[in-house]
């Protein structure tokens, strides 16, 4: 019975010393220095704004509307508009070269309103007025 006794009172002061010695060895460091620094650092308890601007306002168009090129057209308009210089919308290359000016669709040779459609090339049309006068028309945003 007194190794018994001798054993209990060995595990009482181990019990005892065990945590004390715990608590005064420091625990491995899982952090780098920055991490520490970041975990030391208290935010401001009030934060003073000196000006106040106000934000920006911006009032964007709607893009429903239709712009001037997109109302519309009377009849007055479509003969006031044949007799103007077309505007190149589109230049198609396939097995055929094609133009758009506008509504019309012309290929080489044909005629679009007073101006018949010389030579088509991947950025610009030649064109041809009645009086025979040619003009290149760029295409726009190429």
């Amino acid at each position: 019975m007194k190794k018994l006794n001798k054993l209990n009172v060995i595990i009482f002061i181990i019990s005892f010393t065990l945590p004390m010695l715990a608590y005064q060895l420091k625990p491995p460091k899982f952090l780098n220095p920055l991490e520490i620094k970041i975990a030391q650092f208290q935010e401001p308890s009030r934060i003073e704004i000196s000006e106040k601007n106000r934000l920006k306002e911006f009032i964007l168009d709607d893009p429903f509307k239709l712009t001037d090129r997109g109302k519309r057209a009377t009849q007055g308009d479509l003969a006031k508009r044949q007799s103007e210089m077309p505007y190149v919308s589109l230049i198609y290359q396939g097995k055929k070269k094609y133009v758009m000016f506008g509504d019309s669709i012309a290929k080489e040779g044909e005629r679009v309103g007073d101006f018949k459609v010389v030579k088509i090339l991947n950025d610009k049309v030649l064109i041809r007025d009645k009086k025979g006068e040619k003009t290149w028309l760029k295409l726009e945003n190429y």
